[in-house]
């Protein structure tokens, strides 16, 4: 019994506790293994006895593989802020790349086609040191023009305008007057900038512009040259919204370096040679909405022209009698336009 005891090593815990052997662990009624099991006796004395190795094993039960552990994803809320600034830069960036589902559906710039009709009232005057150059005209007209816009951003544009009765003053000396005929036209490649997607944004348009403008006398004419200038230049203009359904319009063009030709009718005047030409021109108006398709537009528009010739004019002045040198021409148009705008 005693070698059945040490081997299950409860004899040497008794004795690392106590100190010496126990009398009723010698007697035939000592406790068997299994009842000093039952009586909790070898746990109780195992795990005072052995504090280390149970410290151990404690231990070794702590240590987790680290291919055991499984890690919780950490979610993070999203900040409600953080969501609306990307929600409105998507948009923005949206709108910069000429998408039009960013804008609202009533907003004029989601129209792919405009077709504008104005009749418009012009004072045309002709300054010059040359009487065959010098004259001016009050007149109606019809101004046409339409935007093709392929998108929000960039388009085509395209511009007539006519005259109704125009005259200006013929011999001098007799105060007769002269029919005559106006007629504009502009091309353009157009490019929109807005600044936001609401339909109130600001905008500004920049367009390359090819004008080719005339005035022309009849054919058997004697006091008036035809007159052709054309060449390229830039229109800017701004629009500036006061409110959902009105916006103030202003604008202006420069045309740099223009052709300007004088054609023979019934008799060959020329200013002189070697022309200098340039244009400038400034407008204000304003867009009242009436709906997405509709709007009505009124337009007032400055522009002057200088034409400055070298050598001397031919043929002489009738009323100075003298063929002038270094002709210089102001031509200046002013234009009020009332008009209706459809798109779609």
């Amino acid at each position: 019994m005693v070698f059945l005891l040490i081997l299950f090593g409860i004899l040497p815990a008794q004795a690392q506790i106590g100190g010496s052997y126990s009398p009723m662990w010698i007697n035939s009624s000592a406790p068997s293994t299994d009842e000093a099991l039952a009586h909790g006796r070898y746990e109780i004395k195992t795990a005072k006895a052995t504090g280390q190795t149970s410290a151990r094993s404690t231990a070794k039960k702590k240590r987790t593989p680290a291919s055991e552990v499984t890690a919780e994803p950490l979610l993070t809320p999203a900040k409600p802020e953080v969501i609306q600034y990307k929600a409105s830069s998507a948009k923005t960036d949206a709108a910069e790349s000429s998408d039009r589902s960013v804008l609202s559906d009533d907003d004029v710039r989601k129209n792919q086609m405009e077709i504008q009709v104005s009749p418009t009232f012009v004072y045309n005057g002709s300054s010059a040191n040359y009487s065959y150059r010098n004259y001016n005209s009050f007149f109606p007209a019809l101004d046409l023009s339409s935007n093709v816009w392929m998108t929000p951003t960039l388009g085509l544009y395209g511009r007539i305008l006519f005259s109704f009765g125009a005259s200006v003053a013929g011999d001098s000396t007799t105060s007769s007057k002269v029919a005559v005929k106006y007629e504009d036209i502009d091309l353009a490649f157009k490019f929109r900038k807005y600044f936001s997607s609401v339909k109130d944004s600001q905008s500004v348009d920049i367009g390359l512009v090819y004008s080719e403008d005339k005035f022309s006398p009849p054919s058997d004419n004697l006091y008036r040259p035809k007159l052709i200038s054309s060449g390229l230049g830039v229109r800017v203009t701004s629009r500036v919204p006061s409110g959902n359904n009105f916006a103030w319009i202003f604008g202006g063009l420069f045309y740099p370096r223009l052709q300007h030709q004088e054609e023979k009718v019934g008799l060959k005047i020329s200013s002189g040679s070697g022309t200098e030409n340039a244009r400038l021109g400034l407008n204000f108006g304003s867009e009242l909405k009436l709906s997405r398709g509709s709007q009505i537009i009124y337009d007032l528009a400055v522009s002057s022209e200088r034409d400055s010739f070298d050598g001397a004019a031919n043929p002489i002045d009738p009323e100075t009698q003298k063929a002038p040198s270094n002709v210089s021409v102001t031509n200046t148009m002013v234009m009020f336009s009332f008009g209706y705008r459809w798109g779609r």
